[in-house]
């Protein structure tokens, strides 16, 4: 059953954060991998999570994908690699699940308010990632890879590519359903366009 949303809650709150922590993660674990652990205790040991019968095949099949990564372990040559990418898949999906519980539980507005902390989350990283490209600010050097490639506060501008590709879809998005006020128009317009800046600049394949 659909919960009464408050933005004020807690867990909301706390939610807000980790999404808004999710573009550092040059450091390890990143600050978003603690409060997300943090989201899964509170949000189990406070019965925020809600599942129904159309969650049932999407988690048979990710069950079936964790066993088929666990048959393959039988045939690893390095141990210390292979645990690894199974611990961080295992991970991924464990986050997955609590996602969807809270989905079911605080219902649609919970997207609007990660993906509003997501967006600012992608500038608060790109604005300076494309201004240290141009400038070559040593100031900004973190942000930028061998000075030829932005990379934003993450390690690899491989995957700060793809992490402002939904923040950006986002805006477009957004973009489309704007009918009462040109200033959000222009200024998602203005977001879309930084955020596919920095998708261009990250040169990831």
């Amino acid at each position: 059953m659909e919960k009464t949303f408050n933005p004020y809650q807690p867990i909301i709150i706390l939610i807000a954060i980790t999404i808004l922590t999710s573009s550092i993660v040059y450091v390890e674990p990143a600050p978003y991998e603690i409060l997300l652990f943090l989201i899964m205790v509170i949000a189990l040991l406070s019965k925020y999570l809600n599942y129904s019968m159309v969650h049932l095949w999407p988690v048979l099949l990710l069950f079936l994908f964790t066993t088929t990564n666990i048959f393959s372990l039988f045939f690893m040559k390095n141990e210390m690699i292979a645990g690894r990418y199974l611990i961080i898949t295992i991970y991924c999906l464990v986050a997955w699940l609590v996602f969807v519980g809270l989905f079911s539980h605080f219902g649609k507005d919970l997207f609007g308010i990660i993906f509003k902390m997501y967006v600012i989350a992608a500038l608060i990283v790109v604005i300076p990632g494309i201004i240290g490209y141009f400038t070559q600010s040593e100031a900004l050097e973190l942000f930028v890879w061998n000075e030829d490639r932005v990379k934003g506060l993450f390690k690899d501008p491989n995957v700060f590519g793809p992490f402002l590709i939904p923040p950006a879809i986002y805006a477009l998005w957004r973009m489309g359903k704007i009918r009462d006020s040109f200033v959000k128009f222009i200024g998602l317009n203005g977001i879309f366009l930084i955020l596919s800046i920095g998708i261009l600049l990250s040169f990831s394949r």
